[in-house]
């Protein structure tokens, strides 16, 4: 039988939170290409005074602004890569605890609420244009402020608004577009529930008012510098061209991120969330949390119809800004959150249902799955509450359910071939459901599980992580600081040290289209790259005119043109091409592969990059 109560249940949450943390952490890739860049402008302002991505920002509008302002406060207490680390951390144990918070709010059982934090920290749903996994993987603004929208929910259903009205400014500060959407709809949706809910007492209505105000003022700082900055300067078709086909396909346009399984798990998505929440669904529930959940679900379906609808067929500027797939967060999370409830509630019920517990338990990770297992376990009531005496079929339903469990297992066990995630829920279940079922009631299996964590934070700190590892290898590896780059991609790390060291500080360079750590670990000015964008209108357009000029022109979208145009073009480049990019842009230097073949004067080499001279022999 699935225990239903943890010892020491916060501090086992405290633990998974570093845990996933620091299961495939990294520092200094990706995102941070971008976010890097911009913290050290703030914390220098003479920092790459001639780089034209940051000049954009510090002169228009910068969406990254406050969220730096949180990090420079830890970086001046801690140091940058400790900074971040402790933010990821923070962001992964408010995201643990919130979901706790409502799995204990909604569901009424100790069980539920502890699996709902386990489920958030470990396991991913879909991507949908943004991320997949509930728990922050590594740091961003994004995963800042959703952790703090997490944070409101529970105070907003206990009617504790100045609480979640601070909660929710604060995500609307570091994050211009998840913070007011998220506080939009949740308070609209609370709105419409307070006619149900009993009335208000004046005391209530000032929190309210007051949390709301607190809201209003973040969301003045944080998008009135938007709306006050050059956008009217470019047309629809030019944004649209440049900002929604060109550089960011992957976060706006449902025609490029429904691939693969995508469309296929989305409707598995949408079906478990109405075996979930529907009236006579799993799920038993206050019918005003039923409402609720009901319309959150039924307005994040209606809103990204809306975001396909005034992107893809009627064009919105408005509508292609506010990226509102990256809401569909709260329905994964409430998917994930209602599965804890699930398994909670039947776990309370017979014998066979505490089986059907074990079977939600174990294909919660191949979730897609799951579904099936939950409409065999609804005709198994069904038969119950019509048939009650047609025990026969559970010589059909035991087989298929212990099928359907080893089908499930199996589909996560390949899983295993191309990432890791699988071993992060794996060791939650073990040292959480499965040891706290062998030994009800006792402290040791939370005692165990801080062992092993700092045991594996121990490993972790003393293993780089290099190139041609294992998933799994990678996940258990040490990506924390920049100097970890040395090891990580060594390559681009020796070659940047050199450009520091070497290069004058005021040179400016020219680099492949994905190799924006140069600014960072090199701490020199660039021309232009792909992944580094700016947000205000004028400077999208001469950062697009740039990119066709250094890497080609194409009519490809996103991260594609950039795998199949402008890295194969940018190997071939003429030194001549070279010479006049270097002329117009008052760039000294390009960073070229070390297999291009080129007769300009080479000042560093290694096994993967040249560093050429912009200067002819």
């Amino acid at each position: 039988m699935l225990a239903a109560k943890w010892a020491n249940s916060q501090l086992f949450i405290a633990f998974m939170a570093l845990f996933t943390t620091i299961w495939g952490y990294q520092f200094g890739l990706w995102d941070h290409q971008e976010h890097l860049s911009l913290l050290f402008r703030q914390l220098n302002p003479d920092f790459l005074s001639s780089d034209a991505f940051i000049n954009a920002n510090d002169s228009g509008f910068n969406p990254r602004i406050y969220s730096n302002y949180l990090t420079i406060l830890l970086t001046k207490l801690f140091g940058l890569p400790l900074a971040f680390f402790l933010l990821c951390f923070l962001c992964n144990w408010a995201i643990g605890r919130a979901a706790q918070q409502m799995g204990d709010l909604l569901f009424k059982n100790e069980l539920s609420a502890n699996l709902a934090a386990l489920f958030c920290l470990s396991i991913p749903t879909l991507g949908l244009g943004s991320v997949s996994e509930i728990h922050a993987v590594y740091l961003t603004p994004n995963s800042m402020a959703f952790a703090l929208v997490l944070l409101a929910l529970p105070q907003l259903w206990q009617q504790k608004f100045v609480q979640a009205g601070v909660f929710l400014a604060l995500a609307t500060l570091i994050h211009p577009l998840v913070g007011p959407e998220s506080t939009l709809l949740l308070g609209g949706l609370y709105a419409l529930s307070l006619p149900f809910r009993p009335r208000l007492s004046r005391k209530q209505w000032k929190a309210l008012t007051l949390g709301a105000g607190c809201f209003g003022l973040a969301a003045a700082l944080s998008l009135g510098p938007y709306f006050l900055s050059a956008q009217e300067n470019i047309s629809l078709d030019e944004f649209y061209n440049i900002y929604v086909h060109f550089r960011a396909p992957h976060h706006i346009l449902p025609s490029q991120f429904l691939l693969q399984e995508e469309p296929k798990n989305s409707y598995y998505l949408i079906g478990y969330l109405a075996l979930l929440y529907l009236p006579k669904g799993l799920l038993k529930l206050q019918k005003i949390d039923r409402f609720f959940v009901l319309g959150l679900i039924l307005s994040l379906l209606a809103l990204a119809y809306i975001g396909y609808y005034f992107v893809e067929v009627q064009p919105s500027k408005l509508m292609a800004t506010a990226q509102v797939y990256r809401i569909l967060y709260l329905g994964k999370f409430f998917f994930l959150l209602g599965l804890a409830g699930a398994i909670g509630q039947v776990r309370q019920g017979k014998q066979l249902e505490q089986v059907y517990a074990w079977a939600f338990l174990l294909n919660s990770f191949c979730w897609t799955n799951g579904l099936r297992i939950a409409l065999l376990f609804l005709l198994a009531r069904l038969r119950n509450r019509f048939f009650p005496h047609w025990r026969w079929t559970l010589a059909l339903e035991l087989p298929l359910l212990l099928a359907l469990t080893i089908y499930g297992l199996w589909q996560t066990y390949l899983t295993l071939d191309f990432s890791a995630e699988a071993y992060l829920w794996l060791i939650f279940l073990l040292f959480g459901p499965i040891f706290y079922s062998l030994a009800p009631k006792k402290k040791w299996p939370s005692y165990l599980f801080a062992a092993a964590s700092l045991s594996f934070l121990l490993f972790w700190s003393q293993t780089p992580r290099t190139p041609g590892m294992s998933p799994l290898q990678q996940d258990m590896s040490r990506l924390y600081s920049l100097s970890d780059q040395a090891y990580f991609q060594p390559a681009l790390y020796e070659v940047s040290q050199y450009i520091k060291k070497e290069t004058p500080k005021d040179s400016r360079f020219l680099v492949p289209p994905m190799q924006a750590e140069i600014r960072y670990l090199g701490q020199r000015a660039l021309v232009v790259d792909f992944k580094a964008f700016p947000f205000s209108g004028q400077a999208m357009k001469a950062w697009q005119e740039r990119i066709f000029e250094v890497y080609g022109w194409t009519d490809q979208q996103g991260f594609g043109a950039v795998n199949q145009v402008f890295e194969p073009y940018w190997k071939t480049r003429p030194d001549s091409m070279l010479l006049l990019l270097g002329k117009k842009y008052e760039a000294q230097y390009a960073l070229l592969y070390a297999e291009t073949k080129t007769q300009l004067p080479v000042v560093f080499k290694n096994q993967g990059f040249q560093l050429v001279f912009l200067k002819e022999d």
